[in-house]
């Protein structure tokens, strides 16, 4: 793992430090409506990093649900091959802040959810 993909991932951890005092803040029931997983997207983690949903991450984020991002994400890399993956990487990315606007209405927690995301792609992007 690169430097970048190190302090990245640092930058995560602390941010969901952080949002796991403004997790109070989301509507409940909210997480995972912004982005819903596709369909016919196969979670089967015996499968594989492309079916398991937030494979680096986890998917039991305080107050926010990336798992329609992820599946999204992984679905993308999966049927786009390596030509697709800079694609795919920006709409996770738009993915993760749609989650973060419908999950978190006060402002102070939506932000702290955006700098999660920014860091989130990050990471992606240097591990993919």
């Amino acid at each position: 793992m690169s430097s970048v993909a190190r302090w990245s991932l640092v930058a995560v951890l602390s941010t969901l430090a952080l949002l796991g005092t403004g997790a109070a803040n989301a509507v409940p029931g909210s997480g995972g409506n912004a982005v819903p997983v596709p369909a016919d997207y196969d979670y089967d983690p015996s499968k594989g990093a492309l079916h398991d949903y937030c494979t680096v991450f986890g998917n039991d984020l305080p107050g926010v649900d990336f798992r329609g991002a992820c599946a999204r994400h992984d679905h993308c890399m999966d049927r786009m091959g390596n030509a697709g993956y800079d694609a795919c990487h920006t709409a996770f990315g738009a993915d993760l802040v749609a989650e973060c606007a419908w999950s978190f209405p006060a402002e102070a927690a939506r932000h702290g959810c955006f700098a999660l995301a920014a860091a989130m792609e990050i990471v992606v992007r240097e591990v993919n």
